[in-house]
């Protein structure tokens, strides 16, 4: 299995944790913020099956 990253997720993910310095204005709304980012950066990632490979 091979790691395959997803651009526009990954571009996506940048962004939000970006706009936390940017938006923050309460506790709460930093939780949340945090988890949006780590839901999004999760789908980032997907595991590819490798080719079988001939012998």
């Amino acid at each position: 299995m091979t790691r395959s990253i997803d651009r526009q997720f990954f571009i996506m993910a940048v962004l939000m944790f970006a706009g936390i310095f940017l938006f923050i204005q309460t506790p709460l709304f930093l939780v949340v913020w945090i988890i949006v980012v780590m839901l999004i950066d999760a789908y980032t990632v997907q595991l590819v099956l490798d080719q079988e490979r001939p012998q």
